[in-house]
């Protein structure tokens, strides 16, 4: 995770970003955002899973969704392609820092966002096109760590990243209108699929982060409805809220701000 010492919204890459001009804004943001990665961090640690920070660098605002950086894989990293200049700063950080790790570092020419658009669901790699990553980066990247990738295609700019519309879950949740329809098809091929309605997808239950714990499933991020909280509870799927509106402002939520190692 990447605490956000220098997070807030300068630019604006996809629906969800408005400009803040004044800094003052910014401030307030960032000091909403410092309290709401803290309580996401506890969660994880509660949870048994141990958090490795690494430090923001100033000017790149959006390094905190470090689910973006790249792939990891084994001992592989294979390091993000941004589509967007006001990303492309945070590569060379993180390829230093997963370096200095002790990972090998691999790149692609293609555009690829990392687990942005590339999620594991079972052993199979998925990954999704449409607005940042391209099919030659994707499975690029897919070549890279020896995988497969089943690909998927995101039609909704509002998802304009896999990770904020599809849970890997057992089932997995989907908002099926931001994929095309083949994808929707192979997602339902993928196994068993809950479908989110719009008010869970724009509260980007999408983005929730799934843990595993021996067979035990955790779900972290928002609430979801209670409809779909009482299917995940039958399922014995713990349900751990967190709500993090400083993010959501920038279009991410708690996988975003969560690369697994």
């Amino acid at each position: 995770m990447c605490r956000p010492d220098h997070y807030g919204i300068y630019y604006s890459i996809n629906p969800w970003m408005k400009k803040i001009l004044r800094n003052e804004g910014n401030q307030k943001i960032r000091r909403e955002a410092l309290g709401q990665w803290h309580n996401l961090k506890s969660v994880y640690e509660e949870e048994g899973f141990a958090v490795q920070p690494i430090s923001q660098v100033s000017g790149c605002p959006d390094m905190v969704f470090v689910a973006n950086a790249g792939l990891v894989c084994g001992n592989i990293f294979v390091s993000s392609n941004f589509r967007y200049a006001e990303r492309q700063p945070e590569e060379s950080h993180f390829r230093k820092c997963f370096q200095g790790q002790g990972f090998q570092v691999k790149t692609v020419e293609g555009k690829f966002e990392g687990h942005g658009d590339a999620l594991f669901h079972k052993g199979t790699l998925v990954c999704m096109i449409g607005f940042r990553s391209s099919d030659r980066g994707v499975r690029q990247a897919a070549e890279h760590v020896g995988k497969t990738p089943v690909v998927l295609k995101l039609v909704d700019e509002r998802f304009y990243h896999g990770d904020t519309c599809f849970c890997p879950l057992d089932p997995i949740l989907f908002y099926p209108r931001a994929f095309d329809r083949p994808s929707r098809r192979k997602i339902e091929r993928l196994g068993e699929a809950e479908a989110l309605g719009e008010k869970d997808a724009l509260a980007f239950v999408g983005n929730g982060t799934p843990l595993y714990r021996g067979t035990r499933q955790i779900y972290v991020g928002p609430m979801p409805s209670k409809n779909l909280r009482k299917k995940l509870e039958n399922r014995g799927i713990s349900i751990r809220e967190v709500s993090l509106p400083a993010f959501k402002k920038s279009g991410g939520g708690a996988r975003c701000l969560t690369l697994f190692l």
